[in-house]
């Protein structure tokens, strides 16, 4: 075995002994310190926070801010913490943050490089975000980590078919920048298969889709994708030995190039929340425009173009599939200008950033270079070694390509057979009709087909006018609920405007009364008057109250239920009341449903429960309110209530919850289990 051999032997090593290391470590460090001591301090002050943290969404979100910091500093920790927040997140039934926690393991499981499991936690959530119609997780977070994820792989075929199903349900929302993505990567993996014609298509739909959004940035980035498609099928020409047209398509792709290159210029390179900042898109453009001038012979420009462009991308920090992909590039030209020794080290650096990121496609191109490095450099049995290890990468990926096509052949098989088997099918039943015909007779054939008809038409009309009797009845009860909560208001002001400040002008003209000129008599006879002129003042506040709180419709719904329990609260019942994300006031009739609901559920629990504790939760979601009232009382049977008639109240609270569109569920059984009663309605606001 020669020395070269030998040599290379050990540098494969090293890199598997590399990637190894790389993916066993727990934690990504932070090299620069500023960032460091910023996450650090993040970190301790979510820490110094947890002592105190209640099992809501607050401490989900804690939980979950603290599982993201650890992922600099420990794999552990941060995983400990995530799960923490799964868990809570599910005992709380909050399926955004379920679907967040899903985003974030597998976001520890990437930096940790443990793809397989990163996988699994990205397809969990995927199938999670679609049940639950989670849009924003589904489009934005998950079907695009898995696209990313298949492009370190090379797994084309999942990526079609996941950016295909993005694709279909970013139209049927009408989700304008996902809908520009998923074209993007559709155009870009057939592109890759060779299929020009569907490539293009994809590719202009996301041009139009980002002139329609008047985003400067992702028509830049579409205008790359076409440019690309450009380069790709000059090549194609070259080898099919079109050059004719093959210069023509060079021509197109440089040009389309420096169009793109013109709008990331006049971007602001400080502008934050774009998928890539302006100057790596600037590092990309210059390799595209190296690799066309290497395909048209102009190397010298080539190789100083190539050189620019790595220099760029150390200045900003660009991805490392695209340095890497910088790297090789270079590598390739240098080998084009006889230069081997030179483009190994290229070819290298750029090899090990692509193990090190498990990037197939890169560690392809190296391997394929690399060889034509060694063969220049008449070391043959190096050249045969990274030959052997381009055709096996090669062939892997090309399998996930040949999928797709298999996919889209034997569907169309199958569109076949289905077709075929239907017109049997279809054939047949003409014939038993014919032969039924013939039997029968037209005549009964009419009479069938004229009662089917009656028939029909009148299910039609009852569940029409059963349709419109509930509309009607729907609309009766919301017009007699909301006339009772309107004359409610105004008894309680008359009440609070009109009496009230009789019964005060009667107790200050009987204070102002010379109490020391009474006889003792009379002294207590004044004493009573104004004792019983006490107790009426505050029994029509209390009255006053019952009917309609003022701090319901002044201070809202919130500080009106706390004066509530602070009022109704006695010794042997402990209420517990908790609410969630009410900054903002409701309407005044939703608040005034929302308090009667309550007031009721509890005046119930007072009266029958016998309970030691009460608790009430009341929590705002974007789309929806969801109230939980729970006690520890002897319960009811529910279902005998219902079928009693006698639960006045029970129907009542019922009905206030449909009239919000909402959903009413009651677990409660006699015997001491207590009773909890849950409320979901529909609110966005």
């Amino acid at each position: 075995m020669n020395a070269a051999l030998i040599k290379n032997i050990v540098m494969l090593f090293s890199f598997f002994l590399w990637t190894v290391v790389g993916t066993a470590q727990n934690y990504v460090p932070i090299k620069d310190p500023k960032t460091f001591q910023q996450k650090k301090e993040i970190m301790d002050s979510l820490i110094m926070l947890e002592a105190g943290q209640k099992q809501d969404t607050n401490a989900i979100k804690y939980f979950i801010s603290l599982s993201d910091n650890y992922c600099y500093f420990s794999f552990d920790s941060a995983l400990v913490n995530a799960e923490k927040a799964f868990r809570l997140a599910e005992n709380c039934h909050n399926p955004q943050l379920i679907a967040e926690c899903y985003s974030l393991l597998a976001s520890i499981y990437h930096h940790t490089k443990d793809l397989l499991k990163e996988e699994y936690y990205l397809d969990k959530g995927l199938q999670f975000a679609m049940k639950n119609k989670i849009y924003e997780y589904e489009l934005y977070h998950f079907r695009r980590g898995l696209n990313n994820l298949c492009f370190y792989k090379g797994d084309y075929y999942k990526a079609a078919r996941n950016s295909s199903d993005g694709l279909a349900k970013a139209e049927l929302v009408n989700d304008k920048k996902s809908m520009q993505h998923f074209n993007s990567v559709l155009g870009y993996i057939y592109m890759k298969q060779g299929n020009y014609k569907l490539s293009e298509d994809f590719y202009q739909a996301e041009l139009n889709i980002s002139k329609a959004i008047n985003d400067s940035f992702l028509i830049g980035h579409s205008l790359l994708g076409i440019a690309e498609l450009s380069y790709t099928q000059g090549k194609f020409e070259k080898f099919q030995k079109n050059f004719e047209k093959s210069r023509q398509e060079f021509e197109q792709s440089y040009k389309t190039l420096d169009e793109a290159l013109f709008i990331f210029n006049k971007m602001d390179t400080k502008k934050t929340g774009m998928l890539f900042a302006p100057r790596e898109r600037q590092a990309y453009i210059l390799n595209k425009q190296a690799l066309i001038l290497q395909a048209t012979g102009k190397l010298q420009a080539a190789i100083d173009f190539s050189n620019k462009t790595i220099a760029l991308a150390d200045s900003v920090s660009c991805n490392p599939y695209d340095i890497a992909e910088f790297y090789i590039t270079a590598g390739s030209i240098l080998n084009d200008l006889n230069r081997p020794g030179e483009a190994l080290k290229k070819l290298n650096k750029g090899l090990s950033i692509a193990i090190d990121i498990s990037h197939r496609e890169n560690k392809q191109n190296a391997y394929e270079y690399l060889a034509r490095s060694y063969k220049l450099l008449n070391i043959y049995d190096s050249a045969f070694m990274y030959q052997q290890l381009f055709y096996s990468l090669r062939d892997s990926i090309f399998n996930g390509e040949v999928q797709i096509k298999i996919n889209d052949i034997s569907r169309n098989k199958e569109i076949l057979l289905l077709n075929q088997d239907k017109k049997i099918k279809e054939d047949a039943l003409v014939r038993q009709q014919l032969i039924r015909n013939v039997i029968i007779g037209i005549a009964l054939l009419v009479i069938i087909i004229l009662a089917l008809l009656y028939n029909s038409y009148r299910i039609k009309q009852k569940i029409a006018f059963q349709k419109e009797l509930n509309r009607q009845q729907n609309e009766s009860f919301n017009a007699i609920v909301a006339l009772q909560d309107k004359e409610r208001k105004r008894i309680a002001q008359d009440l609070h405007d009109g009496l009230g400040p009789v019964l005060s002008a009667a107790k200050l003209k009987l204070s102002e009364a010379d109490a020391s000129a009474l006889t003792e008599k009379e002294h207590a006879i004044y004493a009573a008057a104004a004792k019983l002129l006490d107790e009426a003042s505050t029994e029509l506040r209390n009255i006053s109250h019952n009917i309609m709180p003022a701090t319901l419709s002044k201070l809202g719904l919130v500080i009106a239920l706390k004066n509530l329990f602070d009022s109704i609260s006695y010794a042997g019942l402990s209420i517990h009341f908790n609410a969630h994300g009410f900054e903002e006031r409701l309407t005044e009739e939703t608040e005034i449903s929302l308090y009667r609901i309550i007031l009721e559920l509890v005046n119930n629990v007072v009266k029958h429960a016998r309970a030691k504790n009460l608790s009430v939760q009341l929590i705002k979601y974007p789309q929806y309110i969801n109230l939980t009232v729970e006690d520890d009382g002897v319960g009811f049977d529910n279902i005998k209530i219902q079928s009693s008639g006698k639960g006045i109240g029970m129907s009542s609270l019922r009905s206030r919850v449909e009239l919000l569109r909402g959903k009413l569920e009651i677990d409660s059984s006699p015997g001491g289990a207590g009773t909890t009663i849950i409320a979901d309605i529909p609110y966005e606001g």
